[in-house]
């Protein structure tokens, strides 16, 4: 932030995450155990708090973009459309928890268009979630998934435990994207998925 003000910047737009919002609830909630794999959240979460804190004292318009899960053509990592796409791909198990849990996946190319309108429209110190709005149980998204991509596998529900903490619906809400930037979310996941995976078969 304070490169930021030496360079005459008047706007900062930052990349956080949805994993603040369970991070937060998480920490907050008596008898919890945090994984390791918090720490990600963590450092989201007190980056921000100190960003913002920053911004505020610099007089540099800071808007926070939250993240839920990208993938798309171009990802090579081994996030969760990834990994399962890849098993699918070579005919191994598709094993997972409930999947009660809730979550919502936006592709690629609606998270790049997010950022622009967020840079260009978003109203400073504000916060955006950056998803497709159609947040459900992470199950429904397998289905999905399945359907589209790998008709003759079968995903098995409940192998896996869960350790993490399900968030309700409102947290996924783009409500106030869509009102203050005009964002319209334009790839559906079935669609994503089977672009990403077309790409997947050819590396």
């Amino acid at each position: 932030m304070k490169a930021t003000r030496e360079l005459g910047c008047a706007r900062f737009v930052c990349a956080g995450s949805i994993m603040e919002y369970e991070v937060e609830a998480t920490i907050h909630a008596q008898g919890s155990k945090p994984g390791m794999g918090y720490i990600y959240g963590m450092g989201k979460y007190i980056a921000y708090c100190m960003c913002k804190t920053v911004a505020v004292n610099s007089g540099i318009e800071l808007v926070w973009s939250m993240i839920t899960n990208t993938y798309g053509v171009g990802d090579f990592s081994p996030r969760f459309v990834n990994s399962t796409l890849r098993k699918i791909i070579n005919g191994e198990p598709l094993q997972f928890t409930a999947t009660t849990q809730n979550y919502d996946f936006v592709y690629v190319t609606d998270v790049a268009k997010d950022f622009y309108l967020v840079a260009d429209k978003g109203k400073p110190y504000c916060e955006y979630t950056i998803d497709s709005g159609d947040a459900k149980p992470l199950k429904e998204f397998i289905l999905e998934m399945v359907g589209a991509c790998g008709s003759e596998s079968t995903p098995l529900f409940g192998d896996v435990p869960f350790t993490g903490t399900n968030m309700p619906l409102d947290t996924f809400s783009i409500e106030k994207i869509k009102n203050d930037c005009g964002f319209i979310p334009e790839v559906s996941f079935a669609e994503g998925t089977k672009f990403t995976m077309d790409w997947l078969k050819t590396i």
